[in-house]
């Protein structure tokens, strides 16, 4: 299965983050799984596909030519697709997945999450499981508002939300979830 991470192009200051980044990068190649990325060396984005060639697994990268200075692209993988600008380039991410995997990260991480799961939310990409790694409770305000979200009345997909978004708040259950994923599930 094609699996998209959303993730930071920093390591943040927790050194868990790359730890995990390691970690969830060798479960996508030992699952045979392939990781769809943002095409950057930095940070997590960088670890997840360093990883995964590590453990011979196949890597697509998607970059935005041109965009970033402080963000090179990573060449050394399977397929690198330029894309012209960062609205591309979700795109191309969100299309090419079969599951999605949200790591650590910034206002850029939120921001792919929140367009994928509104494009879930009125048919314009197909439901699809999205797994969130919260350890040390790093995305538990997200998901507090997206409980308060439905309890407030503003989700209509209540049921859908809850077949497909996973909190997982370890990476061991967040691998566990990977190991697990097949095409028979959906």
């Amino acid at each position: 299965m094609n699996v998209a991470v959303f993730m930071g192009s920093r390591f943040g200051k927790n050194k868990m983050h790359k730890i995990n980044a390691k970690k969830l990068g060798k479960t996508l190649a030992l699952n045979d799984h392939m990781l769809i990325y943002g095409g950057s060396v930095s940070g997590l984005m960088g670890t997840v596909a360093k990883s995964v060639k590590k453990y011979d697994g196949k890597v697509t990268g998607v970059y935005p030519k041109g965009h970033f200075e402080d963000e090179k692209p990573l060449y050394d993988i399977d397929f690198f697709i330029e894309v012209d600008n960062m609205d591309d380039r979700k795109r191309k991410l969100i299309d090419l997945a079969d599951a999605y995997v949200i790591l650590p990260g910034g206002t850029g991480t939120l921001e792919e999450f929140a367009q994928l799961l509104c494009e879930m939310m009125i048919n314009i990409t197909p439901w699809r499981p999205i797994f969130i790694l919260n350890e040390d409770g790093f995305y538990n305000g997200l998901a507090s508002q997206l409980y308060t979200f439905i309890h407030e009345g503003f989700s209509y997909e209540n049921e859908k939300l809850a077949k497909n978004i996973f909190i997982c708040d370890t990476i061991d259950i967040l691998q566990e979830k990977i190991e697990g994923l097949s095409w028979n599930k959906f």
